[in-house]
Formats: C-alpha cells, structure tokens, sequence
C-alpha cells in the first residue's frame, strides 16, 4: 500500500508523527488519520499496548496526530483534509 501523506489541517496543538518515540502524557492522544483525511480512531492513554496500536495505524498507511486529549475525542470522524 502506498502511504502518500495528504495535507491535513491540523487542529490546534497537533503534530504530525512519525514514531511512538515518548510516553503518552495523561493530558495527549494519538489520533488516525485514513487517506481520506478522516479521523478513523485514537490512543487515549499509555499502556503496554500504545506502541502497537501505532504500529498497526501506521503499517495501514495512517498518519498519526498527536495531541491535547481534551480535543481529540471531538475529532472522531470529522475531516482533517
């Protein structure tokens, strides 16, 4: 699968990410974003399984954001491009 980023418009307080290089802080997420633009899910807390859940979004060509978790929830399903 081609994993051609798209230009999103990112909310305030998001990055663009590429590695799961830190802990999630309590007050972050992670969220997915398809090649359609729309959010198709989230990591909301660190656990064990963080890493792979951002692993497997990206290996099925997601970009991830990461972000205010207050905000991120909100995002579920809108339109980011």
């Amino acid at each position: 699968m081609g994993t051609q980023q798209i230009q999103l418009s990112l909310p305030q307080g998001f990055s663009d990410v590429t590695t799961h290089s830190k802990p999630l802080q309590s007050d972050e997420a992670y969220l997915a974003v398809g090649d359609d633009g729309i959010v198709g899910g989230g990591c909301f807390t660190e656990s064990p399984e963080t890493a792979n859940w951002f692993n497997d979004a990206v290996a099925h060509g997601a970009q991830v954001l990461r972000g205010p978790r207050s905000v991120a929830n909100q995002l579920l399903g809108e339109r980011l491009a």
